[in-house]
């Protein structure tokens, strides 16, 4: 195992804990257990594998309890709602990703893609009730989100499905058009990892969606600004 690999472990046997805290417990610094701890709860949800979703979370949880960081607590609550989701809590997973907005407001060094999920968690949960919020959250923390073609893709689709959700069929057509450019982008804007961010999978039930509402009518807000409240 390599000097970075026992806090990245795909598993999580008893041998896998055994040594993984034994490890962590020889760790002095405190922003490096903070660090040990989010990577290896987020290696086990990237996993995949259901069966680690409640081991990250545990992981995750004892971050929070007795190891937190300012600097990682975004990051570690975005972790927390991600296992909550998998693990079919929504309204824990909501209440953790709203944490994680919190945090990144108080240390605005810190950047991640919680609002995205937090956006897409709520249209595939049909929270209508909390469209508003949603687009909110993404209106607040999108800013880079264009950078690359996957992260314009889930924003300007999760708006287009949450504005023809709330009936502004206008602005729906706009957003569904941006996200379907974005889709068929081939290059990323980086000169040296053209490939990185691509749109690689598609979910073809959200895509046909999409080209339906492109084919509706002439859109509105087509400087793609979600409207002030």
């Amino acid at each position: 195992m390599g000097r970075e690999d026992w806090y990245r472990r795909k598993t999580w046997t008893e041998a896998d804990q055994q040594a993984f805290w034994a490890r962590f417990d020889r760790s002095r610094s405190a922003v490096s257990k903070t660090q040990y701890l989010l990577i290896q709860a987020g290696s086990l949800l990237l996993t995949g594998n259901l069966d680690l979703v409640a081991p990250a979370l545990t992981i995750v949880d004892r971050l929070l309890d007795q190891h937190p960081h300012e600097a990682f607590l975004s990051e570690a609550h975005s972790t927390r709602a991600r296992c909550l989701a998998v693990l079919r809590r929504i309204d824990e997973a909501l209440s953790s990703y709203r944490l994680a907005f919190d945090a990144r407001r108080v240390h605005r060094g810190m950047t991640n893609l919680a609002h995205l999920d937090f956006a897409w968690l709520i249209v595939e949960a049909g929270r209508v009730d909390l469209y508003d919020e949603a687009l909110q959250m993404l209106d607040e923390f999108s800013g880079r989100a264009g950078l690359f073609p996957l992260h314009a893709y889930r924003d300007a689709a999760a708006r287009a499905l949450m504005w023809s959700g709330k009936g502004e069929n206008g602005r729906a057509v706009a957003y569904a058009r941006k996200a379907i450019t974005a889709s068929s982008k081939s290059a990323s804007p980086f000169l040296h990892h053209r490939h990185l961010g691509m749109v690689n999978e598609i979910d073809q039930k959200i895509q046909a969606r999409l080209f339906a509402l492109a084919a509706a009518q002439p859109a509105v807000a087509a400087d793609g600004a979600s409207p002030r409240r």
